[in-house]
């Protein structure tokens, strides 16, 4: 799975939080306007794609924030319901 988040599109609820996430200063968000994940779910067997249901997933890969990478790995859930 790929994900690519726009860092400018966060919002805060103090318009002064929002200016210092967004300032050179941080994460620097004109020059570096993108943040990425590319990795996969690790944990495909547990889940039965055949059957509603809610179930716990650990996606694994590679994070980049202000052309840094890093191994990153996080717990999620998925949730099926099947159309009828």
């Amino acid at each position: 799975m790929v994900y690519s988040v726009p860092m400018q599109s966060f919002e805060f609820e103090k318009a002064l939080m929002q200016k210092h996430f967004n300032s050179g200063d941080f994460l620097n968000t004109k020059k570096f306007p993108k943040a990425k994940f590319v990795g996969k779910i690790t944990n495909l067997s547990n889940i039965n794609f055949t059957k509603d249901g809610t179930y716990p997933a650990t996606a694994s890969g590679e994070l980049t924030i202000k052309d840094i990478s890093k191994s990153v790995s996080e717990k999620g859930t998925i949730l099926l319901r099947m159309a009828k």
